[in-house]
């Protein structure tokens, strides 16, 4: 089993051949799944940096680093080794938001990227609302047009939310599949929105939890708290802590640098 396992590792690591041509690594920087990550770098002794961008619910896996890009409000205050939270990453490209002409409130529903086999969550709300609300249901840029809305409803993806939270914006989770039930979850005990717990929900349904998260001053004074706190986040902070950890290593190595 054990020259099984060597062999398999060897075939791995064979895969970054052509980079270990420049004289092998000196960090590395992985998103989930990492495995084979945790693998390469005990192989080279190196710092691991672990970029997580989806929900927190689980350990920091052994890595040096673990940077959760969310922050502890949302996710609950995880007192886990090497985690740092470091807030929603959102493009503030300099991209202007355009104005929407606002005759109503504005819903922007999303069946999501993955779990979209099906299009009736769109399709629901869209009976739903349509006939009281703006319905926006096509794909658009979340980074451009979701400070517009008035209403998130989802499937529980963790992009779409985390936009949503930075900029206040009440949430409608609907999704009982891969993390969408533990974002859904979230959003309940953040108290930023409604859990519709099911992937199914009924006309009715969906217009009650609107009426809730238009009228409910609680829910809206939790978004705004918690995107005042997301939007204090700096992402370059990110850079500082990766350099850290990289310079740390090399101080355990006995390498003294100044440069990254």
């Amino acid at each position: 089993w054990g020259e099984r396992r060597a062999s398999k590792i060897d075939d791995q690591l064979r895969l970054y051949g052509p980079l270990l041509e420049f004289g092998g690594f000196d960090l590395l920087i992985s998103e989930l799944p990492i495995f084979s990550a945790r693998k390469l770098r005990r192989f080279y002794n190196i710092p691991w940096v672990i970029f997580n961008s989806l929900p927190l619910f689980s350990g920091t896996m052994g890595a040096d680093l673990f940077l959760q890009a969310s922050i502890p409000e949302f996710e609950g205050e995880k007192a886990l080794k090497n985690l740092h939270f470091v807030g929603p990453f959102i493009d503030k490209s300099g991209i202007s938001i355009p104005k929407w002409r606002k005759t109503s409130q504005i819903i922007h529903v999303t069946q999501g990227t993955v779990a979209n086999s099906d299009n009736y969550l769109v399709e629901t709300t869209k009976k739903a609302l349509e006939s009281a609300y703006t319905v926006v249901s096509e794909p658009i840029s979340h980074s451009i047009w979701m400070p517009s809305f008035d209403i998130f409803i989802t499937n529980g993806g963790f992009g779409g939310v985390s936009q949503a939270i930075y900029h206040g914006i009440p949430i409608i989770v609907a999704g009982d599949s891969e993390d969408k039930p533990i974002v859904a979850e979230k959003v309940e005990k953040a108290g930023i929105g409604i859990n519709l717990r099911t992937a199914k929900p009924t006309i009715e349904q969906i217009e009650t939890a609107v009426l809730v998260c238009l009228s409910n001053w609680e829910i809206k004074a939790n978004c705004k708290r918690l995107s005042e706190i997301a939007k204090s986040y700096d992402c370059s902070n990110a850079v500082h802590l990766i350099e850290e950890a990289w310079r740390k290593k090399q101080s355990n190595s006995g390498i003294v640098s100044e440069e990254v």
